[in-house]
């Protein structure tokens, strides 16, 4: 598995936008091959200056769904996974943040 990423930071705020692509993928790009054809599902966030004493953190997230799920119905595991991914990556940036600007 490899990642693209893309990232920007100045003193109005920062992003990083990033994409699993599947290692064959990535050979089928590298042949010249039509990108069309290969799906990449990007995901990443945004920090924010809002105050002298916070931040907003804005995140988006695009997963493969493999459950049935339906906009009436998400599965227990889809929603537990969500809030797990959720809650890692705000604990990650926070604690990145934090070392940062330490310096």
């Amino acid at each position: 598995m490899f990642y693209l990423q893309e990232s920007f930071t100045d003193s109005t705020g920062m992003y990083i936008i990033f994409a699993p692509v599947d290692g064959s993928a990535v050979k089928y790009i590298m042949e010249g091959k039509n990108t069309d054809n290969v799906g990449m599902l990007a995901s990443g966030f945004a920090v924010l200056p809002c105050t002298s004493e916070g931040s907003i953190l804005t995140m988006a997230f695009q997963l493969m769904d493999e459950e049935i799920s339906t906009p009436e119905y998400l599965p227990p595991l889809a929603v537990s996974t969500a809030n797990r991914l959720v809650s890692e990556t705000v604990s990650l940036i926070k604690a990145s943040l934090m070392f940062n600007s330490a310096f």
